[in-house]
C-alpha cells in the first residue's frame, strides 16, 4: 500500500498461501481506515459472488467526505459468471475505474477454469500493486517460524524450528 495514493490503484492479492495473503489484506484494509477513512464510511467489502451491478456501483461510486474509497472484491476469479467476469476485464481494459477508487482483488480461492477466469488473472498480476503470496518452504518457512516467533513476543531454538517446518507442512493456518 502506497501513502500517497495518486492516480488509478489497483491491488491483487492472490497466492496458495492464503493465511499471509489474509493477514496483508487486513493489513491494507486498516492502514486505508487509518490513513484515508478514520470514519469507516468509504471500505467496501464484497464477495465475488456478488451480481455484476452491485460490484461495478460500489466500484464506480464516489467517496464519501474523503479523497478515496476502497472497495474489496474477494474471489471473484471463482465466479462461474462470465458476464461478471467479462465485465470487469473490459473496465481494466479500458480504464472505467475511477481514480478516485482504490481496488482490491483478493484471491484466496482456487481460480475458475474459463478462459475469461485465466486472462483477468494475468491481466491483474502485471498490476503495479500486484502480491503473490507462494507456499513458503525449507529456510523460507524456518525464517518465517522465527521471525513470528519473536514478533509475537516468543523465543524459539532452531531445533522447535526444524520440528514446525517438517511437521506442518506448508500449512501455515496450522502453524499460526
Amino acid at each position: 500500500f502506497v501513502s500517497k495514493i495518486s492516480g488509478l490503484m489497483i491491488i491483487y492479492i492472490y497466492g496458495e498461501d492464503t493465511f499471509r495473503s489474509r493477514n496483508y489484506l487486513t493489513q491494507q484494509v486498516e492502514r486505508f481506515k487509518k490513513e484515508r477513512d478514520p470514519q469507516n464510511l468509504n471500505v467496501v467489502i464484497l464477495d465475488g459472488q456478488t451480481d455484476g451491478d452491485r460490484i461495478w456501483g460500489e466500484i464506480l461510486a464516489t467517496p464519501f467526505l474523503a479523497e478515496k474509497r476502497m472497495v474489496v472484491i474477494k474471489n471473484i476469479l471463482s465466479s462461474k459468471d462470465a458476464e461478471v467476469l467479462e465485465s470487469l476485464a473490459e473496465g481494466l481494459k479500458n480504464k472505467a475505474i475511477p481514480e478516485n477508487n482504490v481496488i482490491i482483488f483478493y484471491q484466496g480461492e482456487h481460480l475458475g477454469k474459463s478462459k475469461v477466469c485465466q486472462e483477468l488473472a494475468k491481466t491483474l498480476a502485471k498490476e503495479k500493486w500486484a502480491r503473490h503470496f507462494e507456499l513458503l518452504v525449507g529456510a523460507q518457512l524456518a525464517n518465517w517460524i522465527k521471525e513470528e516467533t519473536v514478533q509475537r513476543g516468543g523465543a524459539i531454538n532452531i531445533m522447535a524450528i526444524n520440528f514446525l517446518a517438517q511437521n506442518a507442512g506448508k500449512d501455515m493456518w496450522y502453524l499460526n
